[in-house]
């Protein structure tokens, strides 16, 4: 975003110059309040507006040519001052802007009170999503235990180094981590260690280390990391960088990686990767019918990272004939991985290719 430029106009009637200067204050004033909005909404890493640049102070000899508010530059009523509310016609015109088409007043990209309609309006949501999070950095940091041999540290900084924001219900807050923060931990022995939870209370803002866990859910607080270690000597033998902990655990809920990728996917993949979970239903029935065992099973409810409808299914072959796909059935003298059968009586083998002998038990894995 650039500055915005003000260039006064030509051909108009001097007016009081007092009144335009305190319009312009306002207006200085209304862009310190937009750059804020975006500071909160975007963590501090949004793009700057130079504020300033809206001032403009005319020297002696153009004041025959400073408008009055009968002025076509002024947009309100034709009074002899300007009023909350009036508009000034200002040269600004982001690329990136789009404008709303409605109401009626953001009809003219030439209005100052347009534009911040627009962006209002695109960043609404954003800012009703804030206390999302709460609670957490926005950038990735670094959590590392250290020991000299009497002293048991951790250290904290973002990954990299570097300061970390904090953001809580009152406000996103600097952490100053240059150099790197750093607190004390309670040291166990060699054959009972200690835990040790560390976090940062949204009422002080500052490190904070328990030996019995984290504060409650009614106390507003930020997690650094949970750490168990033996006595500062045992943890002092470990490789520079690399001490001997039992558990370093960071609980990094920052708002995006270092690609840019947000928090909230990572959540979805570590819970797909745990595979589809039950929930309700789908019970298993096997039954004989001769030399075939036949497999149904019924309608239920599996989870992923949502509630998915599980439908019947039945290998019977006299009724819906559904597939059962044996997935580690030997190679030959078998008949191949992904073997489709129906009936559970074909398989005759074990996964190693041994034959299944007379009065054998076997377990079948879904």
């Amino acid at each position: 975003m650039t500055d915005i430029p003000f260039q006064p106009p030509i051909n108009a009637n001097v007016a009081d110059i007092h009144e335009v200067q305190q319009a312009f204050r306002q207006v200085r004033t209304l862009m310190g309040s937009f750059e804020r909005r975006l500071r909160e909404v975007r963590g501090g890493r949004g793009f700057t507006i130079d504020a300033s640049a809206v001032t403009y102070t005319p020297p002696m000899s153009e004041l025959s040519n400073w408008p009055d508010s009968n002025s076509p530059e002024f947009v309100g009523p034709a009074l002899d001052f300007l009023a909350d509310g009036d508009k000034l016609v200002i040269d600004w015109n982001p690329s990136t802007y789009v404008p709303a088409v409605t109401p009626d007043e953001v009809s003219s990209v030439d209005h100052l009170t347009a534009h911040l309609y627009a962006i209002d309006q695109l960043f609404e949501p954003l800012v009703a999503l804030q206390p999302f999070l709460n609670g957490t950095f926005l950038e990735t940091f670094d959590a590392l235990v250290t020991s000299d041999g009497s002293t048991i540290t951790m250290t904290l900084e973002q990954s990299g180094g570097g300061d970390l924001t904090m953001v809580f219900s009152d406000a996103q807050t600097t952490l100053d981590c240059t150099p790197r923060q750093s607190i004390p931990l309670t040291a166990g022995t060699d054959t009972v260690p200690k835990k040790n939870y560390v976090y940062i209370l949204q009422s002080d803002k500052i490190l904070s280390r328990s030996t019995t866990g984290f504060p409650g859910v009614e106390i507003e607080h930020l997690k650094i990391g949970y750490f168990v270690v033996q006595s500062a000597s045992l943890v002092n033998t470990g490789a520079a960088g690399n001490n001997w902990v039992l558990v370093n655990q960071n609980w990094n809920d920052h708002a995006a990686d270092a690609s840019g990728q947000g928090h909230m996917s990572h959540l979805s993949e570590r819970l797909r990767r745990d595979g589809a979970k039950w929930f309700s239903g789908c019970a298993g029935t096997a039954t004989q019918d001769g030399n075939d065992l036949w497999v149904s099973i019924a309608t239920g409810v599996a989870y992923q990272a949502h509630p998915h409808a599980f439908a019947a299914l039945n290998s019977d072959t006299a009724d819906a004939g559904d597939m059962i796909v044996v997935i580690n059935e030997p190679a030959a003298p078998g008949n191949g991985p992904y073997w489709r059968i129906n009936s559970l009586n074909s398989i005759t083998r074990l996964s190693d290719g041994v034959a299944i002998s007379n009065n054998k038990y076997i377990k079948f894995v879904n």
